[in-house]
C-alpha cells in the first residue's frame, strides 16, 4: 500500500476511518485509538485499522526535516525498515461525540510483513490502493522493531506529555484519553530514545479543525451511500495553517474474490472544497463493507539511520451533527 495512504488509514475510528486490511509493506502506519477513535495507517499490520479512525491518506504533505539519525541508545546495531508515529484528536460538536485523542507507533523491519496483490493508482488529487489479499511469498511474518520509549510534547498533552512504551515484541501499546490534544497550529515534538530503530526527534504542526458541509454525513451509527458513477463534491468551512484536508474511503470485502483497499484524496485546507473524480471512485468495488472519513492531516517524513519514518498528526473533521466518519455502502 502507498506509504502515505496507509498512514492516514491507520488513524480512523472503527466505524469511521478507513478500515483497511494491511496490504502494504510500506512505512506502516499505526492503528491507534479506542472507542471508535480514529486510526491512520492500517497498513503494515500496526494496530490495524479498527478503532481509531482517520487515517488513509494520500501524499498528504510535505516532507519534514530528517530527525536525529544517531545510533541506538542501548548499543545495539540498528537494522532498516519503515514506520510511523500517529497522533490524532477530535472534539465534541453540539453535544454530540466527545473529545478524544489517540497515539501509537509501529516500526516494521525491511522485507517483512508485506502482503501481495496490491496495485497502487494515482488519479488527480487521489491515491488508490486495491489489494487482492494474501501474503507475499517473500514477505514472511511481520517483524516489529522498537525505537525505545517515545515522548510526545506540545499542544494540550495531559500533564505536558504522552509516552508510548514498547512491548517485548517491538509493538507499542496505544495511548488514548478523553481530551482534545490541540487547538491547531501548536508545534508537537516527538522524541524516541532509540533501540533497534535509531533515536530521533521530529516536529509537526498540529492541524486545525474544519467542518464538512458536503457530502452530508448520517447521524452516528448511520450509513453513507457512495455512488461510483458520479463525482463526489467535498466542501467544508474552517481552515488549517498546516497539512491537507483528506477524504478517505477504506473497504475490506471478505466475500470470495473480494478485495480490500483504500482511496484517499487530499486538498488544500484554504480552498474550502474539492472534487473526488468519478474516475477515482471507479476503482472501488460495490460493497457494504466500507468506511468513509474526513480529517485534516499533516504528515512529516524523515529518515533516521537506514529507517524511513514519518510523524502523522490528524484532526478528525467535524460535521454539524458530530464527526465526519461513517460506515458506507459503495454502489
Amino acid at each position: 500500500m502507498n506509504r502515505s495512504l496507509g498512514m492516514l488509514v491507520a488513524v480512523l475510528p472503527a466505524a469511521a476511518w478507513l478500515v483497511v486490511a494491511g496490504c502494504s509493506s510500506g512505512a506502516g502506519g499505526t492503528g491507534t485509538g479506542k472507542d471508535g477513535g480514529p486510526a491512520a495507517d492500517g497498513s503494515a499490520d500496526s494496530g490495524g485499522s479498527g478503532d481509531a479512525g482517520g487515517d488513509g491518506g494520500a501524499e498528504a504533505t510535505d516532507s519534514g526535516a530528517a530527525g536525529d539519525a544517531g545510533g541506538s541508545s542501548d548499543g545495539s546495531t540498528p537494522g532498516s525498515g519503515s514506520g510511523s508515529v500517529t497522533i490524532l484528536t477530535r472534539q465534541a460538536v453540539n453535544g454530540v461525540g466527545s473529545n478524544f485523542y489517540s497515539a501509537n507507533a509501529a516500526f516494521l523491519a525491511l522485507g517483512t510483513g508485506g502482503s501481495g496483490g496490491c496495485t497502487p493508482h494515482t488519479d488527480g488529487p487521489c491515491a488508490i490502493d486495491v489489494c487482492s489479499g494474501g501474503t507475499s511469498a517473500d514477505a514472511g511474518a511481520p517483524v516489529y522493531q522498537s525505537a525505545g520509549a517515545i515522548t510526545i510534547t506540545g499542544g494540550l498533552a495531559p500533564n505536558g506529555s504522552i509516552t508510548l512504551t514498547p512491548n517485548a515484541n517491538g509493538t507499542y501499546k496505544p495511548a488514548y484519553g478523553s481530551a482534545k490534544l490541540w487547538n491547531g497550529g501548536e508545534m508537537l515534538t516527538v522524541t524516541a530514545v532509540g533501540a533497534m530503530v535509531p533515536m530521533f526527534t521530529q516536529q509537526v504542526t498540529a492541524p486545525g479543525f474544519v467542518t464538512v458541509t458536503a457530502p452530508a454525513f448520517p447521524a452516528q451509527g448511520g450509513t453513507m451511500m457512495i455512488n461510483r458513477s458520479q463525482a463526489l463534491q467535498l466542501t467544508w468551512t474552517g481552515t488549517s495553517s498546516s497539512g491537507q484536508v483528506t477524504f478517505g474511503i477504506g473497504w475490506n470485502d471478505t466475500q470470495p474474490g473480494g478485495t480490500s483497499g483504500a482511496l484517499s484524496c487530499s486538498f488544500a485546507p484554504s480552498s474550502g472544497s474539492g472534487t473526488i473524480p468519478k474516475t477515482s471512485l471507479a476503482y472501488l468495488p460495490a460493497t457494504t463493507a466500507a468506511n468513509v472519513s474526513v480529517a485534516v492531516q499533516n504528515l512529516q517524513s524523515f529518515t533516521a539511520g537506514n529507517w524511513n519514518l514519518a510523524v502523522n498528526a490528524l484532526t478528525t473533521a467535524n460535521t454539524p451533527n458530530g464527526e465526519a466518519t461513517a460506515q458506507a455502502t459503495i454502489q
